[in-house]
């Protein structure tokens, strides 16, 4: 989905339940038949109203995409959260709530923004294409976006006396195991059980005494006392990985992306452009500068 019309569905997504009822009519009596083709099975009925495996699949599709695993997971529940939207609404219903000024007023901007919407898909969104050859230029000339960070493996112990890290530093030279030591001797308790192992970072990530540390170490070598606001580390240096370039199938997608949102932000400012310099528009500054919008 394009960003503009990702951008205009949030606004009105809490929303679109209640008016796509409102707009089918749930709870009349000739919902009781729907006209839908025979494949459009009935997964439910709630009263008069049924929800089919259509009305279910666009429930589902109006999800965030965080949503969706758990619902795969749990494709009974999710039905019945459905059903319990059509009890409610039927509720509603009965009592009139639809009459509401605020229900009208609610529907009212939801109805704007769907309309709104639409335009946009219309008139920007279903109007944008990326070809491979603009990717490609993109990626030519951006490669160092598209950096890998150096990265560097290490292992720690972390003490809190310096006479201590000096003295596993010394037993180190004498041949005692690293990864021993740090069970036994670290303060560091993620990484205590892993022999100090920290796995990989990326540059910038950690304190700075300690990569300035680890930039003078080669890979296999142990370093003096490192003082740092956590206390006395003793690193070693596991492995370097030097910085290199991600491959144009790696952030492809990425770069499709960021072009499309590039060329509809343009035909949306150029759209916004000539619509105002054709409408007369007045502005009264002077009262909403008086407004205090946190009353």
């Amino acid at each position: 989905m394009s960003s503009l019309r990702y951008k205009t569905r949030c606004i009105a997504i809490c929303a679109l339940f209640l008016a796509s009822l409102i707009i089918s009519g749930c709870g009349k009596k000739e919902a009781a038949k729907p006209n839908k083709p025979q494949n459009d099975k009935i997964l439910a009925t709630v009263g008069d109203k049924v929800i089919t495996i259509d009305d279910y699949k666009e429930e589902y599709a109006i999800l965030p995409a965080s949503y969706r695993d758990a619902v795969n997971f749990n494709k009974t529940q999710f039905l019945e959260s459905l059903i319990n939207k059509h009890l409610l609404f039927q509720e509603a219903k009965k009592k009139g709530i639809e009459n509401s000024k605020d229900v009208k007023r609610l529907l009212k901007k939801v109805e704007e923004e769907i309309i709104i919407q639409e335009f946009l898909d219309k008139e920007i969104s279903d109007s944008v294409e990326v070809t491979d050859a603009e990717i490609e230029k993109y990626y030519g000339e951006n490669k160092n976006n598209y950096m890998e960070p150096v990265k560097i493996k290490a292992s720690h112990i972390l003490v809190d006396s310096e006479i201590l890290a000096t003295k596993i530093i010394g037993d180190i030279k004498q041949g005692a195991d690293f990864a021993e030591l740090a069970k036994e001797y670290s303060l560091d308790i993620p990484t205590k059980a892993k022999g100090g192992d920290l796995g990989y970072f990326d540059k910038g990530t950690l304190l700075a005494e300690f990569e300035e540390a680890c930039d003078r170490l080669g890979v296999g070598e142990i370093s003096e006392v490192v003082k740092t606001d956590l206390g006395y580390h003793v690193i070693k240096v596991l492995d370097k990985k030097e910085a290199e370039l991600k491959t144009l199938e790696d952030v492809k997608d990425d770069i499709k992306r960021e072009l499309l949102l590039d060329k509809e932000i343009s035909l949306y400012d150029t759209l916004i452009a000539e619509l105002r310099k054709n409408c007369d528009i007045s502005i009264d500054n002077e009262l909403l500068d008086k407004q205090d919008l946190t009353e």
